[in-house]
């Protein structure tokens, strides 16, 4: 798989995450806005530089459910998306760790289409 490829597989899952996001703040009546600022270079990377990137948005986005989690507490729904969100991330963020500290040749596989 070549990195482009990677990019996009991280993007769909990107785009997952929102929309359950997205789904989550429809079920409580309201309409979800998204105020998007992003700059890609385009340019060629290494793939340790990508997976450091990779491992950074991971963990800002895992740091982002854990300061909610407090504010959902007692929902059942939220709390339980939320909880759901933590644990996917943090399951992200230990893979994404874990190919870094490897370090040496990586196979990448493509997923599976479900």
């Amino acid at each position: 798989m070549r990195l482009t490829n990677a990019r996009c597989f991280v993007g769909r899952e990107t785009l997952e995450h929102a929309e359950a996001v997205a789904n989550q703040i429809r079920a409580l009546g309201e309409i979800p806005r998204l105020n998007v600022n992003l700059s890609l270079g385009g340019g060629p990377m290494r793939l340790q530089d990508a997976l450091a990137e990779a491992l950074d948005v991971e963990q800002q986005a895992l740091d982002a459910y854990k300061d909610f989690l407090p504010h959902v507490l007692g929902d059942p729904l939220l709390e339980e998306f939320i909880r759901n969100q933590i644990e996917l991330e943090t399951e992200h963020v230990e893979e994404t760790v874990q190919t870094l500290r490897a370090g040496g040749p990586l196979k990448i596989l493509t997923k599976p289409d479900v």
